[in-house]
C-alpha cells in the first residue's frame, strides 16, 4: 500500500471533483496521475494476497495559499483510494461520467463544476495535447478571450489519465487535523511529484478516517459557488461566491490567488 501527499493551491470543486458517486482527479497534477506507481486495485489484485494492500491512496492536504495553513499544519482536504485509471479520451467517452461534463449555462453549480473537459478529436493522438477539443468550463478556460486555456490544457493533457475514487473523503472548507503520529509525509512546498508514504501510518490513517467518518462529501470545496444545497443539512454555507477567473499556468493568477488565500 502507498500513499501520495500533496499541498492544495486551489480547492473549488474542479481538481479533484468530489460531486457524483465518484471523486475524480482529471485535471492538473500530472506527474501523479501519469505515474506508473499510482495503480488502481484492480491493476494491483492479481500481485498482491491481501486485498486490503490493493491500490494506491492520493491525499491532497491545505496550505498558506489556500487557506493559511503554516508548513507543518496543513490539513487534510481529501482522501481518495485510485479505484480506476482512464485515459483521458476514454473518460470523455465514459457513459458513467457524461455528469461530469461542465454545462456552464446550467442552474446547477454541480453541473457547472465539471472537470471531463477534453474530448479526443477522431483519429487524434491522445499524447497531442493540440488533438483534443476543450470543453468550456469555468476553471480552466481563457475568459478574456473567450477560448480554451491551451497552456492548462497541455499540462492537463501531458498527465494522461484520469484517477477514479469510489472510496473516498472529502473535507473540503472544513479540512481534517492529522494527528503527529498518523500524519503521513507532507511535501513543505508544492510539489510535482507529490511525497510517498509506504509505512503502517497509511493504514491507521485510513482506520482513523474510517471510524469517524462516511465516506464521500463531507464538506463544500474552498471557493465552490453553492448556489443549491448539494449534501446534508449540515453542509456549511458558502461565504464566498468561486472566482470568476480562469486558472492560469500555476500561480499566476493574482485574481484566484487572492480568492483562496482570503479564506
Amino acid at each position: 500500500m502507498r500513499l501520495y501527499s500533496y499541498k492544495m493551491t486551489h480547492d473549488s470543486g474542479f481538481a479533484p471533483n468530489p460531486f457524483g458517486e465518484c471523486l475524480t482527479l482529471a485535471t492538473c497534477k500530472p506527474y501523479i496521475r501519469k505515474n506508473k506507481n499510482v495503480k488502481s486495485r484492480e491493476e494491483n489484485k492479481d500481485k498482491v494476497k491481501d486485498e486490503d494492500k490493493f491500490g494506491t491512496w492520493i491525499a491532497g492536504f491545505s496550505s498558506a495559499t489556500l487557506n493559511g495553513d503554516a508548513v507543518g499544519h496543513e490539513r487534510l482536504v481529501y482522501l481518495m483510494e485510485v479505484s480506476e485509471k482512464l485515459p483521458i479520451g476514454d473518460y470523455y467517452k465514459d457513459a458513467r461520467f457524461q455528469n461530469k461534463i461542465p454545462d456552464i449555462s446550467a442552474k446547477s453549480a454541480i453541473e457547472r463544476a465539471g472537470d471531463n473537459i477534453y474530448e479526443l478529436l477522431p483519429s487524434g493522438d491522445p499524447k497531442d495535447y493540440t488533438h483534443y477539443r476543450q470543453v468550456k468550463n469555468p476553471s480552466h478556460w481563457d475568459i478574456k478571450q473567450d477560448k480554451p486555456h491551451m497552456g492548462c490544457q497541455k499540462e492537463d493533457i501531458s498527465g494522461e489519465n484520469v484517477l477514479i475514487a469510489k472510496t473516498f473523503y472529502y473535507f473540503g472548507r472544513e479540512p481534517l487535523v492529522i494527528p503527529d503520529d498518523i500524519r503521513p509525509s507532507v511535501p513543505k512546498g508544492s510539489s510535482v511529484y507529490g511525497n510517498l508514504t509506504e509505512d503502517d501510518r497509511i493504514e491507521k490513517l485510513i482506520s482513523f478516517i474510517e471510524e469517524k467518518y462516511k465516506k464521500g462529501l463531507i464538506h463544500l470545496p474552498h471557493t465552490f459557488d453553492a448556489d443549491e444545497k448539494i449534501c446534508s443539512s449540515c453542509a456549511p454555507k458558502p461565504t464566498k461566491k468561486a472566482p470568476k477567473t480562469t486558472c492560469a499556468p500555476p500561480n499566476q493568477n493574482p485574481a484566484r490567488r487572492a480568492a483562496t488565500q482570503s479564506h
